[in-house]
């Protein structure tokens, strides 16, 4: 304001002016505040009518004096409102406690349902935000239900169990607290369990010396019951302490004089553990004398609490007891003593090395002489007796004392009982006797053990486990022991496999290869050359160039996403499938994976014993557009080697993986195994277009030299300069078919032969002697049914009777399975290609119905495979249940075996009526021989009867008067008379 050139008046009222201005605004200011506040307080009262007493502040102000306490109020009154609380993030691990941080979350800030699934979503991180895009992309919103069912399938553990039968099967292995959080873990996941059945489900888990002693305190709550076994498990492991006692164990390397002669046997002295614990009371002592402790024995009661000693008996108070010889004693009583007796609290042990019969790096195996015989000796410090088998007492006869029970532990802290002792056995072992008692047991590992009760009388010893070597000194004269080596594996026969069933040890079968010594020998042009390219032999060790024949995988328009549940794999084989992957991944084959498609891993078991990896990619085949990829036609293809007089043969080494994936389409390769998520950079095997993707790269690679050189292996032709013939191991089911010896057999033989008999010429005239065969006058095999089983053999097998295939038409796989075998037939429009039967041997023979008939399909494609690669082609069955086979879940170990040998073939499977699959059916059964046992009564009178008849008179004149009356009604066949084909006998001598 410009005060100059104004006098005072004006001045004074323009400051009036202002004023007046200034106090009209108050006043607005005031009465909007004062309407603000009476809406306030309007809001205020009726929301203290909804609100229950619990929830009304009794420590709030007046609001008329204060005025922002309504404010205030309305602020407290849901705190958890502007509390700073983050939402848990999520990355896929640990989806279960996700999933329940996430409903305490909406249950604090009263998040609606319908903002909760968007609420999460804005916390997804990694793979688990990649797959929420894809689920929403591929099945639209999705409520928190069917939201946390998602999350659970895709990122839940893969060896789902139920967890009420878990939580019943559940046992304590280690301590109560490990126990208890396995329990809580199980328990958590059933709703509905009241607690008395969650009290007994927990007490019988735990360990037996923990859950009597809880049983008996009858804990009322699961908490109380949790607590009572900690304390017993607490109170048992103070009760061991003072019980424990150093295991026996042989003279030391290096052994050091001691003036205590109980020192390591009984502990330190008593005065010894006083300085070590100055808190301790000072131990009591009672002496027993030996008569005491000999009534304490025959009682069978304990030095101390006067129970009943066992084995592992502890005492309630655990005290210290000294037994000494009283000077007083009479020494007829000590003579008398049994010196077995004085000791019998010590029980032998032999280590498990020794009776199971594997070697440990501690153990040293000798030859030995036992009455002039060699044995096998096992020095074993693990052992606290000597032990014979009970094999070599029997062989040689010794004699066995058998004047009291024996019983020896073994490593597993279980009891055998010994079969006798004998005593005072000498053996040799180089040069050295060694005279022992030795007790009786079926050792596997040797014929005789020296443990500890013979190695502590020889004093210092000194081992050398590397060398196998074993010195000591006796009586002023050094002795040396020299080991054997580690025995490698030995070929075990038949015979010797059966003796040893039912002694309990453990087998294992290693399949076993023969290798030749002897160097390839090549002309030394061609080694030369192999020489020059050895480094094309190598394994490959980086990956594969990107090339223009990378696969791919195109999907049908339509198709998402697959992602199949992953199998439930047993434990040896997590293994397995952990070092596979581990090695793929330091490979560079295969990386992780966040992809939304995910293929189950199968492990199938390889001839060598080793597994093989596969991926069950079925599901993403189904989806997959085929290549049409031409395959050569074979006619094409031997009129080009025509003529040709050298081939050689070339395999691609790992070829699949060779080929590198597509970049776009390697996540479509994604396999998940129990731990984590992978997919393959190369070409896996399983994937319906690979073979159509090897054969191209092969055909542009060699495509300059296809008309000049090439190898093409398909099944039954022999390539010669000469030209092309049919092997004669294609027809080989048909050529060794076995002479028939029962009408059964030449039925069979007939129903091949007939279902093929439109394309044998005059097939009616060649098999009629073998039909006749088959009427009721019986079977009587003769030379015209050999000729005519001979002449139709030579036309089934002979041309044109083999058709070459057409890879222009598709092929028919005709299978069968017997009891005896399986036979399958390759056809092409009604014609046969090639014949294959195989006779079921071993295990094969045990497998069901199903089994069988799947196997034949197996065999049959494995043996086509060149026929059939790329191709779709058509299995036809007479086990109906095999016609759903693509679409039956993976269930049985045959299914886990073979299944996967199908994978990237294109076929379907056909029902075909027994009846009509003769010629398969006849190749599996061959020849079925049955053992038939024929009885039958043999009649000797006819030959009695034909001597009467000689040396009867009357017959005489019978022959006489049948001569000279030449219509005699009279008869004579071989020597017996004949009346209206009735026996004439001579009258009866009156």
């Amino acid at each position: 304001m410009d005060t100059r050139g104004k006098t005072n008046a004006e001045f004074r009222n323009d400051v009036n002016e202002i004023l007046a201005r200034h106090e009209s605004s108050f006043d607005q200011v005031n009465a909007a505040l004062q309407a603000v506040l009476t809406e306030l307080q309007t809001l205020r009262a009726s929301r203290s009518q909804n609100t229950s007493p619990s929830e009304t502040n009794p420590f709030a102000r007046d609001e008329s004096s204060h005025p922002h306490t309504a404010r205030s109020n309305t602020i407290n009154d849901h705190p958890h409102q502007h509390l700073k609380l983050s939402f848990p993030k999520f990355n896929g691990d640990d989806p279960t406690g996700w999933i329940y941080k996430a409903e305490q979350y909406f249950d604090f800030k009263n998040i609606t349902p319908g903002q909760q699934v968007q609420l999460a979503s804005f916390h997804l991180e990694g793979i688990a935000l990649q797959w929420h895009r894809w689920l929403t992309k591929f099945r639209g919103p999705l409520t928190w239900d069917e939201f946390t069912k998602a999350v659970q399938l895709r990122f839940g553990p893969t060896d789902y169990k139920d967890p009420s039968e878990a939580l019943t099967c559940l046992k304590q292995t280690t301590t109560v607290a490990a126990y208890q959080e396995a329990f809580e873990k199980l328990s958590h996941r059933v709703d509905g369990l009241p607690e008395n059945f969650l009290i007994g489900c927990f007490i019988a888990g735990l360990r037996d010396e923990i859950r009597i002693d809880v049983k008996i305190k009858q804990p009322r709550t699961l908490a109380d019951t949790i607590g009572v076994a900690r304390l017993i498990e607490e109170r048992n492991q103070l009760q061991r302490k003072p019980a424990q006692q150093t295991r026996f164990q042989p003279a030391s390397v290096t052994p050091k004089a001691s003036p205590n002669p109980t020192a390591g046997v009984l502990g330190p002295p008593p005065t010894q553990r006083m300085n070590q614990s100055s808190n301790a009371q000072p131990a009591t002592f009672r002496r027993i004398t030996n008569q005491e402790a000999r009534e304490q024995r025959e009682k069978g009661l304990c030095y101390y609490c006067d129970e009943k000693f066992v084995a592992g008996h502890r005492c309630e108070r655990p005290q210290l007891f000294m037994i000494e010889d009283s000077p007083h004693m009479n020494t007829e009583d000590v003579e008398g003593a049994h010196p077995e007796q004085e000791h019998h609290e010590v029980i032998p042990e032999i280590s498990f090395h020794a009776i199971a019969g594997t070697e440990h790096p501690q153990t040293i195996r000798v030859m030995g002489k036992l009455k002039n015989k060699n044995v096998m000796v096992l020095i074993d410090g693990g052992s606290t007796h000597n032990f014979i088998d009970q094999a070599i007492v029997f062989k040689f006869g010794l004699p066995v004392i058998r004047d009291r029970k024996f019983e020896v532990m073994v490593a597993n802290r279980e009891k055998i009982e010994c079969a006798g002792q004998c005593r005072s056995l000498t053996l040799t072992i180089q040069g050295y006797s060694v005279t022992a008692d030795y007790y009786i047991l079926p050792v596997a590992a040797c014929q005789l053990v020296l443990g500890v009760q013979w190695l502590e009388t020889l004093g210092p010893i000194e081992m050398d486990y590397k060398r196998l070597t074993m010195n000591f000194k006796m009586e002023g004269t050094s002795h040396t022991f020299q080991g054997l080596g580690r025995t490698g594996i030995e070929a075990l026969s038949n015979k010797e496999s059966n003796g040893l069933q039912g002694t309990g040890l453990f087998f294992q079968i290693i399949p076993s290869s023969s290798s030749s010594s002897e160097p390839n020998s090549y002309p030394s042009k061609i080694g030369q050359l192999l020489a020059k390219f050895s480094h094309v032999f190598e394994s490959p060790t980086t990956l594969p160039p990107r090339r223009s024949h990378d696969h791919k995988i195109p999907l049908q328009p339509s198709a998402g996403p697959v992602s199949v549940q992953p199998y439930r794999y047993p434990y040896y084989q997590k293994t397995e499938i952990e070092k596979m992957v581990k090695k793929l991944l330091q490979s560079g084959l295969i990386r992780p994976s966040n992809s939304p498609f995910s293929s189950p891993v199968l492990l199938v078991k390889k001839a060598d014993g080793a597994w093989r990896f596969c991926v069950d990619y079925r599901a993403l085949n189904d989806i997959t557009i085929k290549d049409k990829y031409p395959i050569p036609v074979i006619d094409e293809l031997l009129d080009e080697l025509h003529g040709a007089k050298f081939y050689s043969k070339l395999d691609l080494r790992s070829g699949y993986h060779q080929i590198r994936v597509h970049e776009a389409d390697i996540p479509k390769t994604a396999f998940r195994t129990h731990e984590g998520h992978y997919e393959f950079i190369v070409m896996p095997f399983g994937l319906t277009n690979a073979p159509a993707t090897f054969q191209s790269l092969m055909n542009d690679l060699f495509r300059p030299y296809l008309r000049k050189f090439i190898l093409v292996e398909y099944l039954g032709h022999i390539i010669s300069e000469q030209g092309v013939s049919v092997d004669t191991t294609k027809i080989q089911a048909i050529i060794e078919w076995p002479t028939p010896t029962t009408a059964k057999g030449v039925r069979g033989f007939l129903g091949l032969a007939g279902y093929y008999r439109k394309f044998i010429r005059n097939f009616g005239c060649i098999a009629s002697p073998l039909t006749r065969l088959l009427s009721k006058e019986g079977f009587h095999w003769n030379e015209a049914a050999e000729m005519a089983f001979k002449q139709l053999k030579e036309a089934l097998t002979s041309p044109p009777i083999l058709c070459l295939p057409d890879f222009s038409q598709p092929f028919v796989i005709e299978c069968d399975a017997s009891g005896l075998g399986i036979g399958a037939i390759l056809t092409q429009q009604n014609q046969p290609v090639a014949y294959f039967s195989e006779a079921l041997k071993g295990s094969a023979l045990a497998l069901s119905t199903y089994e069988k008939e799947m196997l034949a399909i197996i065999k049959a494609i494995k043996k086509w495979r060149p026929y059939l690669l790329g191709k779709p082609f058509t299995v036809r069955t007479d086990h109906k249940s095999l016609k759903y086979l693509l679409e039956q879940r993976i269930t049985t170990p045959a299914q886990t075996r073979w299944l996967p040998k199908l994978l990237g073939y294109d076929y379907k499977i056909e029902y075909k009526r027994g009846p009509e699959n003769q010629g398969s059916d006849s190749l599996s059964r061959v020849v079925e021989f049955q053992f038939l046992s024929l009885s039958m009564p043999h009649a000797d009178w006819w030959s009695i009867l034909q001597k009467e008849i000689q040396q009867d008179s009357f017959y005489e004149k019978m022959i006489e008067k049948s001569t000279s009356q030449s219509g005699h009604k009279l008869l004579q066949h071989d020597g017996v008379w004949f009346k209206r084909d009735k026996v004439y006998l001579s009258p009866p001598p009156a």
